[in-house]
């Protein structure tokens, strides 16, 4: 499948720039591929450069007036690849640059089952940069699904009759090897079963290459467990929810 965003066009008689990306749907740690098109427009411009950013909104922290801590909704750049070196591009002249870019391991998901999570976006924006100008152009969201070894504990989530409430990203470390700097949180409201007890369980997941980190979080305590992705599936995720849940309450 193809997508194409709507081409832009920076300023009047400017260049024209066009993203494709061949493939939206993505997991953590793929490849994302596609293409920047981008064709003069009246008169030669001098392009300092080409940046694709991957980015995400989350919780910003940062520090007021008065030295306190807050935070606020904003946009994070995660994620930067420079496609080119400086050149110029004359008048009506067109360049298409390739990219493949090495999604992290940590990439915020999107999807689950098929539906949006609310309150998550994640996406590719197209940066260029002419005459020491900016042109940060729009995002282009993509979808990320989770891997097979983060599906089986959802799966765990959802067969225990869980309901998923929404998601956001946390502008924090969470574990001291973690490679982005932030986590994302996914909301489930507890079955009816457990009302009095734990009334909505927070779930993390981060992975690498080789394993996944599930933490599971609600009221004062949470728990957290490291395993090999081969070994997620062996693993009895429902016995493990309900233990963590018959022995934590609000």
């Amino acid at each position: 499948m193809i997508f194409k965003k709507l081409a832009r066009a920076l300023g009047v008689g400017g260049p024209t720039v066009e993203t494709v990306l061949r493939e939206t749907d993505v997991t953590p740690g793929g490849v994302l591929e596609g293409e920047v098109r981008i064709i003069g427009g009246d008169h030669e411009v001098d392009v300092q450069g080409i940046v694709l950013s991957l980015v995400t909104r989350g919780e910003v922290e940062y520090v007021d007036h008065e030295g306190e801590d807050q935070e606020h909704d904003g946009t994070i750049t995660f994620h930067q690849v420079e496609l080119t070196e400086p050149f110029e591009l004359g008048a009506e002249e067109e360049y298409v640059f390739s990219f493949e870019v090495e999604l992290p391991w940590e990439l915020p998901l999107t999807e689950l089952d098929g539906n949006t999570l609310a309150g998550m976006t994640v996406g590719v924006r197209t940066e260029l940069e002419i005459a020491g100008a900016l042109d940060k152009g729009d995002l282009d969201p993509i979808s990320v699904r989770p891997l097979p070894s983060q599906q089986a504990v959802l799966d765990a989530f959802t067969s225990l009759g869980f309901t998923v409430k929404g998601a956001d990203v946390e502008s924090a470390e969470l574990f001291d090897d973690q490679e982005l700097p932030f986590y994302q949180e996914i909301e489930f409201l507890t079955p009816p079963e457990y009302a009095g007890t734990v009334s909505s369980v927070e779930l993390t997941f981060v992975a690498t290459e080789a394993d996944l980190t599930v933490a599971i979080g609600g009221g004062d305590s949470s728990g957290g467990y490291q395993i090999a992705h081969e070994d997620v599936a062996d693993e009895d995720w429902e016995t493990t929810l309900t233990d963590w849940l018959d022995s934590h309450t609000d």
